[in-house]
């Protein structure tokens, strides 16, 4: 299902976890710059069409590379899944404690050919090589994904 909302398109598309999960893509409907969410995730064919060529894909990779759980990824089976999808930056998020002694990025780095980066509580997404999505001018239907000066 496709939305708009302040003047992005939304997709809202059902996520494998539980029967409620949604994931979400947000475009800007000129310059096609896009966003996209996994929420709790497992591995399914949803999460490589919401992050199908998308700007920024911010992912779970909740356990750490053999220690997998359902309803979760890892960093890993994260970076397969943006990897498939064309996704051009990747934000793994959503860790266990499991994950505090292991390199994410690391592990995720070698399934990824995009740029891989983990979140970290409380982390502005302009902290993230200063990324964040904004409006380009006053009107509210004009909205980009990029570097901030």
């Amino acid at each position: 299902m496709t939305l708009t909302f302040g003047g992005l398109d939304v997709l809202c598309l059902p996520i494998r976890h539980t029967a409620q999960s949604l994931g979400y893509r947000f475009t800007a409907p000129i310059t096609q710059a896009s966003i996209a969410f996994s929420g709790d995730a497992d591995e399914c064919d949803a999460l490589v069409e919401l992050a199908r060529d998308v700007d920024l894909f911010v992912c779970d990779a909740a356990f750490p590379d053999g220690q997998r759980t359902e309803g979760h990824l890892t960093p890993s089976l994260a970076a397969a899944h943006a990897e498939r999808a064309g996704a051009q930056r990747l934000l793994s998020t959503h860790f266990y404690p499991e994950c505090e002694t292991v390199d994410v990025v690391g592990a995720a780095a070698h399934h990824c050919t995009a740029p891989v980066h983990a979140a970290v509580d409380l982390q502005r997404a302009g902290d993230l090589q200063r990324w964040r999505i904004h409006h380009t001018s006053s009107s509210s239907s004009q909205w980009r994904i990029g570097a901030i000066d």
